[in-house]
């Protein structure tokens, strides 16, 4: 997709609307999980983030199914925790975030908060 058609009336990406169903709000919220997680056998050896579910199909057919995306240029304080919580204390991290922009942003992000 050309970046620069990318705006709001015209997003990357299309998530799900609010909605209220038995008089309950559910909303989809990106930053409160990552995508392919909940494939990802816990406690893993190595992790691979990324930002887009493109990166992971790309990843997992190139024999690299452990793989998660942010879904975004942000890593959320709850995605960190995730991260960690599906890697092994002595295990490893691999960063691969876009090389635009958003990529350096979401490279800081994720370091500021899984390095420590």
């Amino acid at each position: 997709m050309d970046d620069a058609a990318i705006r709001e009336t015209n997003p990357r990406y299309r998530f799900p609307s609010p909605r209220v169903w038995d008089a309950k709000n559910f909303i989809f919220d990106t930053s409160l999980f990552l995508y392919n997680g909940f494939r990802v056998k816990a406690p893993a050896d190595s992790l691979i983030v990324v930002q887009s579910f493109t990166s992971v199909w790309w990843l997992h057919q190139n024999g690299l199914p452990q793989a998660v995306a942010t879904m975004g240029a942000d890593c959320s304080e709850r995605q960190a925790e995730i991260i960690v919580s599906l890697v092994k204390p002595s295990g490893s991290v691999w960063l691969m975030p876009n090389g635009n922009g958003d990529g350096r942003r979401c490279g800081q992000s994720l370091l500021a908060q899984i390095a420590p």
